[in-house]
């Protein structure tokens, strides 16, 4: 697992889920506030900052 963990190919694996959920965050900036909005916001964080 550590192979896996420290490869090269997870850490740009990581960065691209990070500009895909940055690019999800930024289209619904302009959304108005709603519960809604506030739910995909934290699920495009969630998705990224999940620790497995």
């Amino acid at each position: 697992m550590a192979a896996v963990v420290t490869h090269p190919v997870t850490q740009e694996a990581w960065q691209v889920a990070r500009a895909w959920s940055a690019t999800a965050q930024e289209a619904v900036a302009g959304l108005p506030e709603s519960t809604v909005k506030s739910a995909l916001l934290s699920f495009a964080e969630a998705v990224v900052d999940r620790e497995s």
